[in-house]
C-alpha cells in the first residue's frame, strides 16, 4: 500500500480541500466557496470566502444566486440586459439536487441574494431572514411578466440611490409588490 508522503498541517488541509485528490460531490462545492478549515487551532477560509464580502462593492453588478426553478432564457436577461452576475444553480452539477436549506445558506456565504420562484423560501421557521442574504420571491404568469418585474426589481432595489451590494441582507420580497400587477401589466420590456 502506498502512503502518501509527510507534510505540514497546511498541506494535510490542502489534501481534503474541494476537488483535489478525488474528493468531488456536494461537498467538494461547498469546499471551495467558503468552508473554513482548521489548521493548528486557527480558522482558515479559502480565497473566494475572504473575499465574497468585498466583491459586490468592487463590480457594482448585483450579485445573484437564481435558483433551479427559474427559466434558463430569464438567467440569460438577467445577466445580458440587466447585468447581473448570476450564479445559476442548473449550471453547477454539485448543486443541482442540493437541498433548499443548503441553497440559503450557500447563497449567504457568498454574498448573493436569491432569486427564486419557489414560495417555500417565504417560511420563515425553515429560512429565517437574519440567516440570509437576502430573498426575492417571484411570482409571474410567463416570462414576459417575470421580465418586467426583473427590471423593477433592478430599478427599485438593487440600482436604487443607497443600495448596497446585498440590498435585502436579512429580508424577503415576495414579488411582484403591492399594487405591482397593474404596473407590470402597462411596463414595458
Amino acid at each position: 500500500m502506498r502512503s502518501r508522503p509527510k507534510s505540514t498541517g497546511i498541506g494535510r488541509e490542502f489534501h481534503g480541500f474541494s476537488g483535489f485528490h478525488g474528493f468531488s460531490g456536494f461537498y467538494g462545492f461547498y469546499g471551495f466557496y467558503g468552508v473554513l478549515r482548521s489548521v493548528s487551532g486557527v480558522k482558515l477560509g479559502t480565497l473566494s470566502s475572504e473575499f465574497t464580502a468585498h466583491v459586490g462593492a468592487f463590480s457594482g453588478a448585483p450579485r445573484i444566486y437564481a435558483d433551479a426553478n427559474i427559466p434558463n432564457g430569464i438567467v440569460g436577461y438577467m445577466r445580458q440586459r440587466l447585468g447581473w452576475d448570476v450564479l445559476f444553480v442548473v449550471e453547477h452539477d454539485d448543486l443541482r439536487r442540493a437541498r433548499d436549506i443548503e441553497h440559503y445558506r450557500l447563497a449567504r456565504r457568498l454574498g448573493r441574494t436569491i432569486v427564486t420562484l419557489d414560495r417555500d423560501y417565504i417560511d420563515d421557521r425553515n429560512f429565517p431572514p437574519a440567516e440570509g442574504a437576502g430573498v426575492i420571491v417571484f411570482w409571474a404568469p410567463d416570462e414576459r411578466r417575470l421580465r418586467q418585474q426583473l427590471k423593477r426589481a433592478d430599478r427599485s432595489l438593487f440600482r436604487a440611490d443607497g443600495a448596497g451590494p446585498l440590498p435585502l441582507e436579512g429580508r424577503k420580497v415576495c414579488w411582484p409588490l403591492e399594487g405591482d400587477l397593474e404596473a407590470d401589466a402597462r411596463a414595458g420590456d
